[in-house]
């Protein structure tokens, strides 16, 4: 090691003076050659020359040639050997450049690039501070906007279920779940040829009774008269409520909506009770969206909060929504407690929206630092962890 030390020296002789040193020196040399005149004595040496390389003007390496004996080196050799290190230098700098591993050479580039800007000593130490610190100033003083996200589902209070008016038989279904319907369509037919059987019996009877009655009259049977005239008032009750269900018999829509509940082409014939919901019938121009939100996020909402929405059927779209009201009361679900948000849409709503359709809606909960936002469920976890 001493003596590769010594080397180093009498290399960084003629590097520093970017010269070819030669020893024993020509009378006409004035450079610098104490460690030359050390190392020849030390190794007994009859003669030595160092030759810097130089690659761009730039010295990147040096190459020290010995003689233990022989003549010294004359101008014609010391001419043959500069010209060696010339021609082999970029060879030398491309084999040395390559030979290192992929992490090795992208940081020597990235300090190339950096070396014009930040100068040439500790450059990617100097480039890793600078991105450090400008890396924490963004994150502590740069503010975004902070917006809470909660699956939604829209909703509409205006529901009508429409239910079997009497026992029957399905015998037509002319919608389907999911088909806009205007006020007054029919939307299922029951059958009513046994109503229409029971209508021509109380008519028969109504009829029946009233001769009866007059016939008693006529013979001064006022008991049998009165008995008659009771029979055939309750053959008319019948009849109207015959002609009711007749006219029920039909289940149309109250107003224009969209079918949401209702599946009955499968089941043509089947028979249905009075009181059973046929079908389930919204309106879509009082839609509105309702909001998961979790309760560690609620603090953050506030009314006339503007946010936005994305369905999970058209992700691409984005539709503007306003909360209108925060319901005071959790809600305990398998996620946990939930808070439900009601928002209103700030535009007309699509045609193809359907309620029961969801999706992702981000509420907009002011400017907050970026650091804020990333570390504020760390923080909150660590301060319940330790608070005693």
């Amino acid at each position: 090691m001493a003596v590769v030390q010594e080397l180093e020296k009498v290399m960084e002789e003629s590097v520093c003076q970017d010269v070819e040193i030669v020893f024993p020196a020509p009378l006409e040399n004035r450079s610098v050659m104490r460690h030359h005149n050390a190392f020849a004595k030390a190794n007994q040496l009859q003669a030595m020359a160092t030759f810097p390389i130089r690659l761009n003007n730039n010295i990147t390496g040096a190459l020290t040639c010995e003689r233990i004996d022989g003549p010294a080196f004359d101008q014609e050799t010391v001419s043959t050997i500069s010209l060696i290190c010339v021609q082999s230098a970029r060879h030398l700098h491309d084999l040395r450049a390559g030979d290192r591993w992929f992490g090795a050479r992208l940081a020597a580039g990235a300090r190339k690039k950096l070396a014009g800007l930040l100068g040439v000593e500790n450059t990617l130490a100097k480039a890793g501070g600078i991105l450090l610190a400008v890396l924490v100033a963004v994150l502590i003083f740069a503010k975004v906007n902070f917006r809470i996200e909660a699956p939604f589902v829209i909703q509409t209070d205006s529901v009508a279920y429409l239910p079997a008016s009497f026992d029957g038989y399905i015998d037509q279904v002319k919608v389907d779940i999911g088909d806009i319907v205007n006020q007054g369509d029919i939307m299922l037919t029951l059958d009513t040829r046994e109503l229409l059987l029971e209508e021509s019996n109380a008519v028969a009877n109504q009829v029946r009774y009233d001769r009866e009655a007059q016939k008693a009259r006529a013979s001064n049977y006022l008991s049998e008269m009165k008995i008659s005239q009771a029979l055939s008032a309750q053959a008319r009750a019948q009849l109207k409520i015959v002609r009711y269900h007749l006219k029920n018999a039909q289940v149309r829509a109250p107003f224009a909506g969209v079918v949401v509940e209702g599946d009955l082409e499968k089941m043509l014939g089947a028979p249905v009770r009075k009181g059973d919901v046929l079908f389930k019938l919204a309106k879509l121009d009082k839609t509105y969206v309702e909001l998961d939100v979790d309760e560690k996020d609620i603090h953050h909402i506030r009314e006339n909060a503007p946010g936005r929405i994305a369905f999970i059927s058209q992700p691409k779209f984005k539709y503007d929504i306003a909360v209108t009201r925060v319901d005071p009361v959790a809600v305990s679900k398998e996620e946990g407690n939930k808070f439900i948000v009601r928002c209103e849409f700030t535009q007309n709503p699509a045609d193809w929206w359907r309620p029961g359709m969801s999706g992702i809606a981000k509420i907009n909960a002011g400017k907050k630092s970026i650091a804020w936002i990333i570390t504020r469920r760390t923080i909150d976890f660590f301060r319940l962890f330790l608070w005693w």
